[in-house]
Parts: C-alpha cells; sequence; structure tokens
C-alpha cells in the first residue's frame, strides 16, 4: 500500500534533514570534525598594547626600550592582525560541511483517456528530493590539518618582520650614538686646545714667547670648537631620523646606550651558526611551510576519496505519493587525483631545496660576517691597549716640556693631532665594530651575543616526507 504524505508533511521533513548538518557534535567527535566557528565578517581591533612609562629628558635609552617604542608605532603588527584572523578564518572554512541541495518539481498531470462524464480530469503533480554530501572523516580532516598548519607560516613571518625591525632600530641607533661618540671626542679635543692656548697665554706673559704662538693656538681652539658644534647638528639630526621609528615617545634630549661596546667581545663562530641554524626566522619558516606542504599532500591524496550522497525524496503522483531514499557514492574510476599529489610532492620536493639553499647561504653571511667583526674587535684592542696611551703620554710630555721651555709649540701641536688621530681610528673602529655586529645579527637571525636566543620561540617538528619524496 503505498504512504501518502502531504505536502507539509515532505517539507517539515525536508527542513529536518537540511538542520542535521549542523547538529550538535557527539562528546567522542575529534576537535577537527567540530562544525566551524563563526567567523565575523569584519576583523576586530587589535588589542592596545600597554603604554610604555614616559622618558624624562636627557635619558640614557638602552635597545630594548627602542624596541618597545618601534613595535608599537610600527604598522606591521596591523597586517601581522590581518594575517592571523585571515589564516583562522582558513581553518574555519575547512571545517565547514557540505551545504545540502533542495530540489522542487510541481505540474499538471492530465488523463490521456476521457473518463465517464466524457472528461479528462487534471490532477497536481510534484515533488520534492533533499541531498546531503558526507566527506569520509580522513578526507576532512587532511584538508583542516593543512590549514591549521598555515598559522605557523603567519607566526613565523612574523618574527622575521620583528628581525628586521630589530635591524632598521639598531642602525639608526647606532648613528645616534656614533655622533654623541664623535661629540665627546670633539668635547675633548676642545679641553686639549683650551690647554694649550693657556699654556701659551703664560708663556707670552714671561716673554718666553711671541704673540704668533698665541694668535696660532687660539685659531686652533677656535677650530675644535666648530668641530665641536658641528657634531651637535649630526646628533640632532641622527635623533629626528630615530624618532620616525619610535614614534613621540622619545623626548627633546636623550643619549642612545648598548649598541656601542668599549671592548668588544670575542665571538665563537661555529657556536654561532649552530645557534643560528636551530633558531634562524628564515629558516623556521621554511619548516613550516614543510609542515604545510606535507599537510596539503596528504589532503590531495585523500581529495579523491568518495563522498557519501544521501537523499530524500517525496513525490505525488495522480494516483499515489510516494516516498524514498537514495544513497549516492562517487565512483573514482578515470581521476584519482594524481596531478594535485604530484603537484604537492613537487611543491614539498621544491621547499627542501630552498631550506638546504638557505642554510648554506646563512653559514657564508655569518662567516663573511663574523670576519668582519673580528677584525675591529681586534683593532680596537691594540688602539685601547698600546696606541692610545703611547698618544696620550707623548701629548702629556711634550705639554710639559712647552711649558719648561724645552719645545715649541708646533710640538704640542702635533703630539696633539697625534693624540687626536688616534682617538678618531679607536672610534670610527668601534663604529665598525657596531656595524659588523649588527650584520652578524641579520645574518645569524639572534644576537650573537644573546645566550638564550627567542627568535623562534615556537619549535616546529620536521616535517616527514611522503612516499616519492626524498628528505
Amino acid at each position: 500500500m503505498p504512504v501518502r504524505l502531504s505536502t507539509a508533511t515532505l517539507v517539515a521533513l525536508a527542513l529536518g534533514l537540511a538542520g542535521c548538518g549542523q547538529s550538535a557534535p557527539r562528546a567522542d567527535t575529534p576537535a577537527t570534525t567540530q562544525p566551524p566557528a563563526t567567523v565575523p565578517a569584519t576583523l576586530p581591533s587589535p588589542a592596545p598594547r600597554p603604554a610604555s612609562p614616559p622618558i624624562s629628558n636627557g635619558s640614557a635609552i638602552p635597545i630594548s626600550v627602542l624596541m618597545d617604542l618601534a613595535e608599537q608605532a610600527n604598522p606591521n603588527r596591523l597586517i601581522f592582525d590581518a594575517h592571523r584572523a585571515a589564516a583562522a578564518a582558513a581553518v574555519s572554512q575547512a571545517r565547514a560541511w557540505a551545504n545540502p541541495e533542495l530540489e522542487l518539481s510541481a505540474g499538471r498531470a492530465k488523463a490521456r483517456e476521457a473518463n465517464e462524464d466524457g472528461m479528462r480530469p487534471a490532477t497536481t503533480i510534484g515533488g520534492l528530493e533533499l541531498r546531503q554530501r558526507f566527506e569520509l572523516p580522513g578526507k576532512r580532516r587532511a584538508r583542516v590539518e593543512a590549514a591549521e598548519a598555515q598559522r605557523s607560516v603567519t607566526d613565523r613571518e612574523a618574527t622575521l618582520d620583528r628581525l628586521d625591525l630589530e635591524i632598521e632600530i639598531r642602525s639608526a641607533a647606532l648613528v645616534v650614538a656614533s655622533a654623541e661618540a664623535r661629540a665627546a671626542q670633539a668635547a675633548h679635543g676642545v679641553d686639549l686646545s683650551t690647554q694649550v692656548r693657556t699654556a701659551v697665554e703664560r708663556r707670552v706673559q714671561a716673554g718666553e714667547a711671541d704673540r704668533g704662538d698665541l694668535a696660532r693656538a687660539q685659531v686652533d681652539l677656535a677650530n675644535a670648537q666648530l668641530a665641536a658644534d658641528a657634531t651637535q647638528a649630526e646628533i640632532a639630526a641622527a635623533q629626528a631620523a630615530l624618532r620616525t621609528w619610535c614614534g613621540d615617545a622619545l623626548p627633546e634630549q636623550f643619549t642612545v646606550t648598548g649598541i656601542l661596546p668599549e671592548a668588544p667581545v670575542a665571538v665563537v663562530v661555529a657556536d654561532l651558526q649552530q645557534r643560528a641554524i636551530a633558531a634562524h626566522p628564515r629558516l623556521a619558516i621554511n619548516d613550516a611551510q614543510q609542515a604545510v606542504s606535507t599537510a596539503s599532500i596528504a589532503a590531495e591524496e585523500r581529495a579523491w576519496y568518495p563522498d557519501l550522497t544521501i537523499g530524500l525524496s517525496g513525490n505525488r503522483e495522480t494516483d499515489t505519493n510516494d516516498l524514498g531514499v537514495s544513497v549516492g557514492l562517487d565512483l573514482p574510476l578515470w581521476n584519482r587525483n594524481d596531478g594535485g599529489i604530484a603537484s604537492a610532492r613537487a611543491d614539498l620536493a621544491r621547499l627542501q631545496g630552498e631550506r638546504r639553499r638557505e642554510l648554506l647561504a646563512l653559514q657564508r653571511s655569518i662567516v663573511v660576517a663574523w670576519g668582519a667583526y673580528e677584525r675591529e674587535r681586534r683593532q680596537i684592542v691594540g688602539l685601547s691597549t698600546t696606541v692610545i696611551p703611547a698618544a696620550q703620554e707623548a701629548l702629556k710630555l711634550k705639554l710639559a716640556a712647552f711649558q719648561a721651555g724645552d719645545a715649541t709649540l708646533l710640538d704640542v701641536i702635533d703630539a696633539r693631532r697625534v693624540e687626536l688621530g688616534a682617538e678618531t681610528a679607536l672610534t670610527e673602529a668601534r663604529e665598525r665594530s657596531a656595524t659588523a655586529r649588527i650584520e652578524l645579527h641579520r645574518a645569524a637571525g639572534i644576537d650573537p651575543f644573546d645566550p638564550a636566543p627567542s627568535s623562534n620561540p615556537v619549535p616546529i617538528a620536521q616535517p616527514t616526507a611522503p612516499a616519492g619524496v626524498q628528505p
């Protein structure tokens, strides 16, 4: 006996089946098969960073404080938040179920033969069919894992952006510190010229020197003062450039510390290379990309798995109402996604080759930067321990001899120039050493003098290469 259902009953069944795709998950359902969370249409505003305490005028500011100020003022934080939101949205989309399909049909049917009254009766006919496609659990889980792996790439790209920002801040701070060192050296030159002029004045008053020597000493002092004034303008320009990175939080007058060390320490290049391999952001990005590629291979290998389609149909014919259930299955006879699988494996092989190339380039750049740093470090040691003490002692002796009448003014000025030349050589060597240190930091991806680098705080397990791909 045929089952007779009203149209209202069929619609109620259709709506009930349509809602089964978003039913509450069972308690034992894995996390990767949960229904998708709602993703806002607009990106949430980034959480405000805690404001740094005000910096008093004339403060000595370390690099760590400059980095905090630069991160607060840098727009890359907004870009990173947008990338993270996009990665989260991709995971949510990967978890989404397929939409059900609803098909409605309606029409009029008219009998071919007339009835007893000579009429050909007509009646309303129609049908409703609802189909829902279900993916196999392994197929959907592989797609979700590939989307979740992309989050690690986003995080490590942010780490690389922070490294680039730190290099820029250190470079800008070095310009300020170098200008300050030259200003201190120029002030020392003014002091020396003042001492020489004072000694000449005494000899002129005693009748032991002519006024030409005094004029020469005054010219030398004036030149030293002009050089000192020029360094103040240089400091102001360097500080203005640093403010473009750190915003208006920097006071009007300040100094920079920790960027121009007095006595650079030695670096063991082999140890630095090992630390760089374990923590360099570029290698960490490649490792995260390999994890994404490995998960993509698993997703492509399961992409051809047949989906199960379950349907519910109801039809109203001229003399019956029918209710039926259907089960459909794709037959992977002609396409098993061989091209997609091969492409994903080739992408993983490419990433593995790029990692080897990046590793060799990293090792070479570290060795080159270390060579420049070590050369300047040794020069600083030689100048500090040998040349400058000897030049200072020579100037002291010449000045005493001039006051005793045993040396000329030209001898004193010459000894002063030798001493200032040695100081200038030391300042320039310290600048070059600090520049080499920054380049060493850029090459290694970590601070060479930080015993516990944090450039890659979240370790990534090395991905396991699928069959057909050599690690």
